[in-house]
């Protein structure tokens, strides 16, 4: 696995959603840009706010490779993938692992000793498979 060095502004950007719940794609790539436009370091999404937990997976794949996309390499996506469950957390590691992003915290509620190397040991052998 790779190790990243992370220096200056990386916010952690909240999920923009239509009336009707669903995902606001747009506003989403509109954030992204504005934050490349104000020359942030990198940029945080799935984060700790409290609406990553609210999304379906496919939503979350969604997020994920739009601001991968949009993003362009300009700077890293980081993604956060904490869930309650071990299992859970790294599925979501393994997903946004391969959508090409860099870099995979997992945050929150990634407690135990056991459920952090459960995660560690699904990123590596995701990243040895890609």
């Amino acid at each position: 696995m790779t190790k990243h060095k992370f220096t200056g502004v990386i916010p952690i950007l909240a999920t923009p959603f239509n009336d009707d719940e669903s995902l606001d794609l747009a506003s989403w790539q509109r954030m992204i840009e504005f934050m490349v436009g104000l020359g942030v370091d990198g940029i945080t999404i799935l984060g700790v706010l409290g609406e990553s937990n609210r999304l379906n997976d496919h939503e979350r794949e969604a997020l994920i490779k739009s601001a991968v996309a949009t993003v362009n390499k300009r700077m890293p996506v980081i993604v956060g993938t904490s869930h309650s469950g071990s299992a859970a957390a790294a599925y979501l590691s393994r997903m946004a692992c391969a959508t090409a992003t860099k870099t995979v915290p997992t945050a929150g509620r990634t407690t135990s000793l056991f459920h952090s190397l459960m995660i560690t040991s699904s990123i590596n052998n995701q990243q040895s498979a890609i």
